[in-house]
């Protein structure tokens, strides 16, 4: 395209940064999306790991603040995360790394690994605009964010020293034979997120054991 059409295509990259909720992922069903939960597409592996062991809410709980457990398996996803993202903006015309890198110790700029938060918009879509050479003050300025209905907690293992909240913003679940059906926003502790996971995937059990993590 760019080549194509030279001086009239500009490129982005997604913002995509698993820094924070590096134990999280999706599920795929073969042929029908998403499997869905109390975090809609979103799943922990440390939950699913736990399930797939026996492991009990409350065990399966403590691994998931764990420092050392997480610090071990996690640990060096935020600078993986960055070079990844810096990778992908070789190739781009708008870059964001920069500013992710600078900020990320003081706030938090991802709600999940693809839904960042209303500052890190605002500021991707000043710089495009800066380079289309356009008025920064053609962006709508928004009174609360956009993409926060799904709020995992930070992993504890990645070294990220924000305010801690140890409840997960998530949807109300009612499981019906096969059909998981997401209702109001809800807000969830650790064992009874814990245990409405564990009860989709009693029910998904094939599915889940087929899962890599």
């Amino acid at each position: 395209m760019k080549e194509k059409y030279e001086g009239k295509v500009t490129t982005i990259v997604n913002l995509f940064f698993n820094g924070y909720t590096p134990d999280w992922m999706y599920i795929r069903i073969p042929g029908k999306g998403t499997l869905k939960g109390p975090m809609a597409d979103y799943h922990n592996k440390t939950i699913v790991e736990s399930w797939r062991k026996g492991l009990t809410h409350s065990e399966a709980g403590e691994f998931l603040f764990d420092v050392e457990y997480n610090a071990d398996k996690y640990g060096g996803s935020v600078r993986e995360s960055l070079f990844e993202l810096k990778s992908r903006e070789e190739n781009a015309d708008v870059i964001i790394s920069d500013y992710i890198s600078l900020k990320m110790l003081n706030k938090r700029l991802f709600f999940t690994f693809n839904h960042p938060s209303l500052e890190l918009l605002q500021e991707y879509c000043k710089r495009i605009l800066e380079v289309l050479l356009l008025e920064a003050n053609m962006i709508k300025t928004l009174n609360k964010e956009p993409l926060n209905s799904l709020v995992p907690i930070l992993n504890c293992g990645v070294g990220f020293n924000l305010p801690f909240d140890k409840d997960y913003k998530g949807l109300e679940v009612q499981i019906a034979d096969d059909n998981i059906l997401l209702g109001k926003r809800k807000r969830y502790d650790p064992i009874d997120m814990i245990s409405v996971f564990y009860q989709i995937y009693s029910a998904n059990s094939e599915l889940i054991f087929s899962v890599k993590l």
